[in-house]
């Protein structure tokens, strides 16, 4: 089970990995035990809790599912709705993707060698891709020695290293100063980070991002919605201007191209009633200096016609400089394989 939906007390659905979309028979007695089973589950890793007044909640359950949960007066034509997301780590490595079909032999290896060669990389796609289970894959591709601080809105990433940090977000109150994730972001980078993952990109919190990016913390992850690895330049000029600052776009631009090197693009499909994940784009964006006028330049590495995740015949000569400099080499042989 991928997914639980709760419509009202006694109309409850789940999403089954292989048979699709159901409802159960399950329900709750009424509107007070649904609200009960809210709190004991969010206050149990949270602290947060669901009433009138506070009558939206997302937080982590025990087991590392989300937590979605909003009732009345936000509801209307039910007085309570609630969203579990079940993590199913199926696939914790690359190897596990590979397996499954996500991605293609070849392009496992070229994540590897991404990932150790300490790239900065987007995992793009849709709502329930698989982002998350693809970044948790990245990052157990990384060192075991790296020191990892996780930024995130509601936790949700399982990176099983020795030295691992989650930070999350927390709504302001009366007696409580609230955290975003861009001061979250600000704090990860005064503690020594090898790398900084940022769970979700949303909103201005990417200004920081880049800004880190920037200034030598290399071996950067993050997700983000986007319908295509050329949608996601446009999704992060988007953030940028959330944060209210008057800067040209060719500033920004430059700044995103300098940032981050590996997009991914991750797609859900439906075959019948199942739902398969593949990988169907892997480009390099490459550096400022190589912008088209003002346009960011996005080249696709490895992309899928209907036919797989294969190689589009473009050598990505700048990445493998950058990788060179951290020891691991990406030679033209390594495309031509079969």
């Amino acid at each position: 089970i991928e997914e639980i939906i709760l419509n009202g007390p006694g109309n409850v659905w789940i999403i089954h990995a292989a048979r699709g979309k159901e409802q159960t028979s399950a329900q709750f007695r009424g509107l007070s035990d649904a609200l009960n089973f809210v709190n004991r589950a969010a206050a149990a890793t949270s602290g947060r809790w669901l009433d009138r007044s506070h009558p939206k909640l997302d937080a982590r359950m025990r087991d590392g599912s989300r937590l979605h949960a909003i009732m009345e007066p936000l509801t209307v034509n039910v007085p309570i709705a609630v969203t579990i997301r079940r993590h199913r780590l199926v696939a914790r490595t690359l190897a596990d993707l590979s397996r499954l079909g996500t991605v293609t032999p070849q392009a496992e290896e070229f994540l590897r060698m991404a990932v150790t060669g300490r790239l900065n990389i987007i995992v793009a796609g849709g709502t329930a891709s698989g982002k998350t289970n693809l970044l948790n894959a990245l990052c157990d591709a990384a060192s075991n020695d790296d020191r990892f601080i996780l930024v995130e809105d509601t936790p949700e990433l399982q990176v099983d290293k020795s030295d691992v940090v989650q930070l999350t977000t927390r709504s302001g109150a009366e007696d409580a100063q609230g955290y975003s994730m861009a001061d979250l972001v600000i704090e990860a980078l005064r503690m020594r980070p090898d790398r900084i993952i940022t769970g979700e990109a949303r909103g201005p919190e990417v200004v920081d991002v880049l800004m880190a990016a920037n200034t030598g913390h290399d071996g950067q992850m993050l997700t983000i919605h986007a319908n295509s690895t050329r949608d996601v330049i446009q999704r992060l000029e988007t953030m940028y201007l959330l944060r209210g600052t008057d800067v040209p776009l060719v500033a920004i631009r430059r700044q995103i191209a300098d940032a981050f090197q590996v997009i991914l693009f991750i797609k859900r499909v439906f075959i019948g009633k199942q739902q398969k994940r593949f990988v169907t784009e892997i480009a390099e964006m490459q550096p400022s200096q190589f912008m088209e006028g003002e346009k960011v330049v996005v080249q696709n590495i490895f992309e899928d016609r209907g036919q797989g995740l294969a190689w589009t015949g473009y050598y990505p000569e700048k990445l493998n400089r950058r990788l060179s400099e951290n020891g691991v080499h990406l030679t033209p042989q390594f495309f031509r394989q079969s």
